[in-house]
């Protein structure tokens, strides 16, 4: 994917519409998108996951990180490991 003149992106292109597909069906509907330990080195998905939340209206967004927490406004930022940080929001 990074300099790789030979990436076949079909594939992934495939994945992107249903994404989109998904996402224009559900955009009456409440979503949530909790990531998970996505840093700063490679911030692909932190910038599509704050994209979606800043411009869907009805959308959650949960950071799990534990060195990165930080979000946007309103994002539900939580420092902690995956494993401790799930354990904690469903054993709730």
């Amino acid at each position: 994917m990074f300099s790789d003149h030979e990436w076949d992106s079909s594939v992934s292109d495939k994945q992107e519409n249903r994404f989109q597909d998904f996402l224009g069906r559900n955009e009456d509907k409440k979503i949530c998108i909790i990531e998970i330990g996505a840093g700063t080195g490679i911030p692909s998905i932190r910038y599509k996951s704050e994209h979606i939340f800043e411009y869907y209206e009805n959308i959650d967004l949960i950071r799990i990180n534990l060195n990165e927490p930080d979000g946007p406004e309103g994002c539900y930022s939580i420092q902690d490991s995956a494993l401790s940080a799930l354990s904690k929001l469903f054993d709730s």
